[in-house]
């Protein structure tokens, strides 16, 4: 279409400098391929859980301790759906956005390239786009994107800004065009909630991972399907490429991490030994250089696997004890930033992964980012986002920002903006360059 045209316009070597290092799809030797041909990929170690199977589920009937009490334990962990809301002390946003009949907001992002460009999304189906200048008291709602028919989880601006991708609970995911906000792909190759939405630099191609267990890769220039990467017997949860984006990575509930070619859809490698000793479902990939993957899990635990050596290759200090929910490297790739329902924040040494501070937050932490160089901020289930310095050890934070009611589900950040969206069905606003500088 006409869009895909005057977007190619000035991009020139950039875009085939992408194509060189990553896939040419207008080579006719690569094939759409059909899902029914694909081989069953060997299941290598994982065989040996399959026949553990029945005697775990029989744990609790033969009264083994260890089993009750995680069993315990996980009917402890706070429900946090069921939480009350909060009665914020103050709102120290600058503008705020309420969904329709306040129906939470699972998600917000921002463009890479026009930072006054967010999105929100969530329960209500709709796709809110927002304009946000700095001068704004209340964000402009310029464009309400419909389509979906079940929550929005999750959205993803492309690098270059000139696509948003949406992905929902019914399956489907929405490529909307940039200024026009019309839908201009609707993909429907998978099946189950999409879990994960992920850009190729060039931004022509979007990958994602469900919950049927497969992950598929897609032409956005075109709109059709490149690639099915299957091999994984649970759902796909977290993707990432190598640092040189010649492979794609992907984790799993099923507790293993596979490495594909994305040129062939062949599953190289597949790593489940040496992870969590329970076979915990993996939640987060991060890359901490050319070759090292940090690996998190459901269970807290945190790993390190190589390209190279094709296996586990070192384990961080078990210090979190409930899941990843977010894995992230500072702007000068020398700290490593975890966060967890646990209630506790961790920055660690991207150089021999030792612990570098343990924030105990008090609450517990779905979204965490880092501000800048080296501040970190938190999302917590008391709807508060809490700013640290990441290379400190004290407690206190440096500010805490107010105004939300429940949980903070997303967050999403330029050099100047903070950006939060909650279970309380607001997208709320904050400064915080002053506060720091």
């Amino acid at each position: 279409m006409s869009l895909s045209g005057q977007k190619r316009e000035g991009l020139g070597e950039d875009i085939e400098e992408a194509e060189e290092a990553f896939i040419d799809l207008e080579d006719p030797d690569v094939d759409i391929l059909d899902e029914s041909a694909l081989p069953v990929a060997e299941s290598s170690d994982d065989d040996d859980d399959e026949e553990r199977g029945p005697d775990t589920a029989a744990g609790d009937a033969s009264g083994n301790p260890q089993e009750n009490e995680e069993a315990q334990q996980e009917a402890e962990m706070e429900d946090l759906n069921a939480a009350p809301d909060h009665e914020p002390e103050r709102d120290d946003a600058f503008a705020t956005f309420e969904a329709p009949e306040k129906k939470p907001l699972h998600t917000i992002a921002v463009s890479p390239q026009d930072p006054t460009i967010f999105a929100a999304a969530g329960e209500g189906e709709d796709i809110y786009v927002l304009r946000v200048e700095d001068k704004t008291t209340e964000p402009v709602l310029t464009a309400t994107l419909k389509g979906h028919k079940d929550t929005v989880s999750l959205l993803s601006f492309s690098p270059d800004g000139y696509w948003l991708a949406s992905g929902s609970l019914d399956s489907t995911i929405g490529i909307w065009s940039v200024g026009f906000w019309n839908r201009v792909y609707w993909f429907t190759d998978l099946y189950g909630e999409i879990m994960t939405l992920l850009w190729h630099p060039s931004s022509r191609i979007l990958a994602a991972g469900a919950d049927d267990t497969q992950a598929a890769m897609w032409n956005v220039d075109k709109g059709t399907l490149a690639m099915y990467f299957v091999g994984h017997r649970g759902a796909v949860t977290c993707t990432v490429w190598s640092p040189q984006t010649k492979k794609l990575i992907t984790g799993s509930s099923d507790g293993s991490v596979s490495i594909f070619d994305p040129k062939t859809g062949e599953q190289e490698v597949h790593i489940s030994k040496d992870l969590s000793p329970d076979k915990a479902g993996v939640t987060a990939l991060q890359f901490v250089n050319d070759d090292q993957c940090v690996v998190g899990c459901e269970d807290g635990t945190l790993h390190v696997i190589s390209l190279r050596s094709a296996k586990a290759v070192s384990h961080l200090e078990e210090l979190h004890a409930q899941a990843i929910e977010s894995l992230a490297m500072s702007e000068n790739s020398l700290l490593l930033l975890t966060a967890s329902c646990d209630t506790r924040v961790i920055v660690w040494n991207v150089a021999d992964f030792t612990p570098r501070t343990i924030l105990e937050v008090g609450e517990s932490v779905i979204p965490a980012v880092w501000l800048k160089p080296y501040f970190v901020a938190a999302g917590c289930s008391d709807g508060e986002v809490r700013v640290w310095d990441g290379r400190s050890s004290e407690q206190q934070p440096l500010s805490v920002l107010m105004g939300h009611r429940r949980m903070v589900l997303s967050l999403a950040t330029t050099r100047s903006v903070l950006a939060s969206a909650s279970d309380d069905g607001t997208a709320k606003f904050f400064r915080f360059t002053s506060t720091y500088v």
